[in-house]
């Protein structure tokens, strides 16, 4: 396993202070990558949003 362990995570963020955060960010920015992968192949795709 990668990263920290479960159970030292801090507690959880409210849903809505959660979701306050992501709309500040996503209001910042208007790109992102998805990206997925299968074996040994790996695609990206850069997508633009208002």
């Amino acid at each position: 396993m990668y990263g920290p362990s479960r159970g030292s995570f801090p507690s959880r963020m409210p849903e809505t202070e959660l979701r306050a955060e992501l709309d500040a960010f996503l209001s910042l920015h208007n790109t992102c990558a998805q990206a997925c992968g299968a074996g040994d192949f790996v695609r990206c795709t850069p997508l633009e949003y208002a």
